[in-house]
C-alpha cells in the first residue's frame, strides 16, 4: 500500500474497536458504515452502540455483517430515555480493540480518518477532531445517492455547510496544537485502558450534552491524561438533521458537572466497574 506521506506500519498499530452510538436512523448509519469500508487504516471492528432496541436496526445490522468487510458487533437496551453513556459504556466492555474510537451514527468519515488517528495514538493521550457541519441539500445527496465520492472538497464550498475549515488538510498544525480542554464526543479516540483508569463514561447524566464529553474531559485532565488536537489533520462530516430543543438538558446537565468537580473524583461511582459486576 503507497500511502506516501501517510505511509505506516499497520502492524504495529492498535486494533481498533470503532464504537459508533446510533438511534434509530439507519439510513445515516448506513453512510457511516460506508465511509468506514473506505478507510486506509484497516485493523479494526465496528461496536454499533444503540440506545434503543428498534426492529429495523437489528435488521439493518444483520444485513450489514455480510455487506462488509469488518466485523460488526450491536449492543443495545430498551429505550428508556437518554442513557447514551450507559450504551456507550456497554460497548467498551464489549470492545476486543486496545484503542477506542467514538463517532456518533450521523457523522460520514474521511477515508483517511481512522489512520491518522491511530497514527497520533499512544497512552496517556486523548485524541479528538471537529467536523464539518454538512447542509440538508449535500446531505440528501448522500443519502439519495449513497456516493461518498460527492463529498469532496469542491462540493463543500459550494455549500451552504456549517465550519468548512474543517474540510481542509493541514497536518503541519500537528506540531503547534496546544490543546489543553475541548474535545467533543463524536470524534474522540482514547486508549482503552487510559478510560478504564476514570471508570468510563459517568452514567449519572440522563439528558443530553455536556455528560459523554465535557464530562469525561476534565475527569481525564484531573487523572493525568493529556489531550490532543485532530483538527485539520481528521476530517469528520456531520449529515444534517433537525435538533430538538436542548437548553434545558443542557444546564441541568452543567449545574450536576459542577457537583461532580466539587466533589474533585476522576473515577466516577456509576460507571464501567458497576456493568462489569453486573455482567459478572
Amino acid at each position: 500500500m503507497n500511502l506516501g506521506t501517510h505511509a505506516y506500519k499497520e502492524s504495529s498499530a492498535p486494533y481498533t474497536s470503532v464504537i459508533v452510538a446510533v438511534y434509530k436512523n439507519v439510513p445515516f448509519l448506513e453512510l457511516v458504515l460506508l465511509s468506514l469500508e473506505r478507510q486506509s487504516y484497516r485493523n479494526f471492528e465496528v461496536i454499533i452502540a444503540e440506545d434503543d432496541e428498534d426492529s429495523n436496526m437489528k435488521d439493518f445490522i444483520i444485513t450489514a455483517r455480510n455487506n462488509f468487510s469488518f466485523p460488526i458487533l450491536h449492543v443495545h437496551q430498551p429505550d428508556e430515555g437518554f442513557l447514551k453513556n450507559k450504551i456507550l459504556n456497554k460497548a467498551v466492555l464489549a470492545a476486543n480493540g486496545k484503542y477506542l474510537q467514538f463517532i456518533d451514527g450521523d457523522s460520514v468519515l474521511h477515508h483517511n480518518y481512522l489512520m491518522e488517528f491511530v497514527q497520533q495514538a499512544k497512552e496517556g493521550y486523548c485524541l479528538f477532531g471537529r467536523r464539518v457541519y454538512l447542509d440538508r441539500q449535500l446531505t440528501d445527496k448522500l443519502l439519495k445517492s449513497g456516493n461518498l465520492q460527492k463529498l469532496n472538497l469542491c462540493n463543500i464550498l459550494l455549500s451552504q455547510s456549517e465550519q468548512k475549515k474543517h474540510a481542509f488538510y493541514m497536518p503541519w498544525v500537528l506540531k503547534f496544537q496546544r490543546a489543553k480542554v475541548g474535545f467533543w464526543g463524536c470524534s474522540m479516540g482514547i486508549m482503552k485502558s487510559d478510560l478504564l483508569m476514570v471508570n468510563g463514561f459517568d452514567e449519572d447524566y440522563v439528558r443530553i450534552g455536556v455528560g459523554e464529553d465535557i464530562d469525561l474531559e476534565w475527569r481525564l485532565l484531573k487523572a493525568g491524561i493529556k489531550l490532543k488536537s485532530m483538527k485539520y489533520v481528521a476530517r469528520q462530516y456531520h449529515l444534517f438533521h433537525g435538533r430538538s430543543g436542548r437548553e434545558e438538558d443542557t444546564k441541568l446537565n452543567f449545574q450536576l458537572l459542577e457537583k461532580k468537580k466539587a466533589a474533585g473524583q476522576y473515577f466516577c461511582k456509576n460507571g464501567l466497574s458497576k456493568l462489569m459486576r453486573e455482567s459478572a
